[in-house]
């Protein structure tokens, strides 16, 4: 797909034809929302942190890098949602609030960085999946 930058809020969907983008934040600042929708193809490529991002595909796979230059940027209060079936689920994603992950016939295998987190913060981290394995690499990012 190629190279792009968002503002406020940004949705890709397509059949049959995969997702492979590099996105920016114009300003640096947490977009609303990034929607990734595909059938039958895999979702990959780096995207800002939002407050919603969600990425759901069917028979491929998800693999993003959804990080921040500077993770103190990060606001709270943002929730990653991916969901596929007949693929696995990877990459690296700066998360503050909540990370949820499901597949089928796929494994999980990815790198957390939770980012903006004391010990008494509550983050949500859900991973599910038949016929895989789960693998998920926690790391504590200090603001």
């Amino acid at each position: 797909m190629g190279n792009y930058y968002i503002d406020k809020s940004l949705l890709f969907q397509t059949s049959n034809a995969k997702i492979n983008a590099t996105v920016k934040s114009f300003t640096n600042s947490t977009p609303e929302s990034v929607i990734l929708v595909a059938s039958n193809s895999p979702i990959q490529g780096s995207f800002p942190s939002a407050y919603l991002l969600e990425a759901h595909t069917s028979n491929g796979k998800i693999d993003l890098n959804v990080t921040d230059k500077s993770p103190k940027t990060l606001k709270n209060g943002a929730k990653i949602i991916l969901d596929t079936s007949n693929g696995y689920i990877s990459g690296i994603y700066d998360v503050n609030s909540e990370w949820h992950a499901s597949t089928s016939n796929g494994k999980i295998n990815t790198t957390l960085n939770l980012v903006n987190s004391t010990v008494d913060d509550l983050i949500l981290i859900s991973g599910q999946t038949s016929n895989g394995g789960v693998n998920a690499f926690l790391k504590n990012f200090k603001n």
